[in-house]
């Protein structure tokens, strides 16, 4: 509604081709599911049931999170995915609440939201595991990794200053320099000034 905007990321299951019609089919019911009006966790409770009845959506990841672009509000939910990161001056924090199993696994599971607020002066980033991990290596080395990059992006700027886009790029720049054979997905999102 006015006022507020969502950020949804997922990640399915495979590659290619298959796996993007998956995606565009679990976006185009979250997409639906949020302007009627669902919150983070009612939208993932109903789209649980939808991917039950997509071959190929089973174990889907996503994240969901709405932004009150006046209050800072910020309220989410997370099937099985990544926690999404703030950053601003005084730091970063990973955003661990409202985390849930993927989609599809079990159906009768109820989503919880959490909440937090986001400053005018900090970023959410939400992301794919595409952008965080390695083979052979854990999970929180690739969160770490991300982190630094944005330390090492904002080196000293201001980030109420600094573009969007220019953000995004200098993390991709420092992640993925050669390019990735997974799928890449990297959002900021900041309160307007």
């Amino acid at each position: 509604d006015a006022g507020r905007v969502a950020l949804v990321v997922g990640d399915c299951v495979g590659h290619g081709l298959a796996a993007a019609a998956v995606m565009a089919q679990l976006r185009t019911a979250s997409r639906t599911l949020l302007i009627e009006g669902h919150g983070p966790a009612q939208m993932l409770t109903a789209l649980d049931k939808f991917a039950g009845e997509v071959p190929g959506a089973e174990c889907a990841t996503v994240v969901c999170s709405t932004l009150d672009l006046v209050t800072g509000e910020l309220v989410y939910a997370s099937a099985g995915h990544l926690p999404a990161l703030v950053v601003g001056p005084r730091g970063h924090r990973w955003l661990e609440g409202g985390r849930g199993i993927p989609l599809a696994v079990l159906r009768t599971s109820a989503r919880d939201d959490a909440a937090d607020v986001l400053e005018r002066d900090e970023v959410l980033l939400v992301f794919t595991d595409g952008l965080v991990e390695r083979r052979g290596e854990s999970l929180d080395v690739g969160l770490d990794r991300l982190a630094r990059a944005v330390t090492a992006v904002l080196d000293d700027q201001d980030l109420r200053a600094l573009d969007l886009e220019d953000l995004v790029d200098g993390i991709l720049r420092l992640l993925v320099p050669q390019g990735s054979n997974d799928d890449i997905a990297l959002i900021a999102q900041r309160r307007p000034q």
